[in-house]
């Protein structure tokens, strides 16, 4: 309603609450009185166009897609977010340009915990067997490494003999964490990148494209403007922020309805050539372009790279 909000975090690392565009029963209190338009007249309605039919009354359609400087700044590249704990996600938002007021998404994972060095603590095991058993109450010694996995790295524990073992020697640097990236509605994602840096996977729209020698214009480069004009994209628009970024994995998705998308020749072979035009303009190739398909399942394998 008109009093809602939506909120946006700003450069100083702090969150900005801005004020939603009013729904359609709010608009139409609020302009009670007001003359009603002319046959075919536009008058400028609250970040819509109200087009006047016969009768004077008004429609509401989505204006013409926002540009980045038209935009409030609300997301800045030094921003630094607190870093994930152990485990845990975040999920950062930045404004996307498209016709009507449009965010996309960072989910970020935290830091996994490195694998206990097994190899290191089973002979200090051994040797406070009995200790431990005692001091656990009769259950297996082995049960200590609950107590450890617990450490943090710079925490330790002290064995019965006077062994101490300190989190940081006894396990593995911690994996670092996942980066999903989801782009919706736009033809301009950009406000994102500095979110998105590395990210495993990136979900990027591709409303339009040029396939098979049909589209809604008569070329590439004039579908990709048509796409633009009405804050979408095209194959090209995905990877380029797909090498912007340095993602992993482009999922192409929200493809028009003249796409079916179903088991037809035709309908693969068209997703085939989305996938082909994203691929030769992508740093990344082969099946790490996918065009998505419904109820498509697609596993993120844990990083292998450590933290410093």
């Amino acid at each position: 309603h008109s009093g809602g909000r939506q909120i946006f975090p700003d450069a100083d690392g702090s969150w900005q609450c801005l004020p939603l565009p009013p729904l359609e029963g709010d608009r139409k209190r609020s302009e009670r009185g007001r003359p009603k338009a002319p046959k075919g007249r536009r008058v400028k309605g609250r970040g819509r166009v109200a087009v006047g039919n016969r009768k004077g009354n008004e429609k509401l359609r989505p204006g013409p897609p926002q540009q980045q400087e038209d935009m409030p700044d609300r997301t800045d590249d030094k921003l630094d977010a607190p870093p994930n704990a152990e485990g845990q996600l975040s999920v950062r938002a930045a404004a996307m340009v498209h016709r009507v007021p449009c965010v996309g998404f960072t989910i970020e994972e935290g830091p996994r915990l490195g694998r206990i060095k097994s190899e290191v603590l089973e002979p200090i095991i051994e040797r406070n067997a009995k200790a431990l058993q005692l001091e656990l109450g009769g259950r297996n010694p082995r049960a200590i490494y609950k107590t450890i996995g617990n450490l943090g790295m710079d925490e330790s524990y002290l064995f019965p003999d006077g062994t101490r073992v300190v989190g940081e020697r006894i396990r593995e640097r911690s994996l670092e964490g996942r980066r999903i990236v989801i782009c919706g509605d736009t033809s301009d994602a950009s406000r994102l990148l500095p979110f998105s840096q590395g990210a495993d996977v990136v979900v990027h729209e591709c409303t339009n494209a040029f396939v098979n020698g049909q589209g809604s214009t008569d070329s590439p480069e004039t579908e990709r403007k048509h796409a633009e004009r009405y804050g979408h994209s095209t194959p090209d628009v995905a990877a380029e922020f797909q090498r912007a970024c340095a993602a992993k994995k482009l999922v192409l998705t929200h493809f028009s309805p003249r796409f079916r998308g179903d088991a037809r020749p035709d309908s693969i072979r068209a997703m085939y050539e989305i996938e082909e035009q994203a691929r030769a303009v992508a740093s990344i190739s082969g099946e790490d372009v996918v065009a998505a398909w419904d109820l498509m399942v697609l596993p993120i394998p844990p990083r292998e790279s450590r933290v410093a």
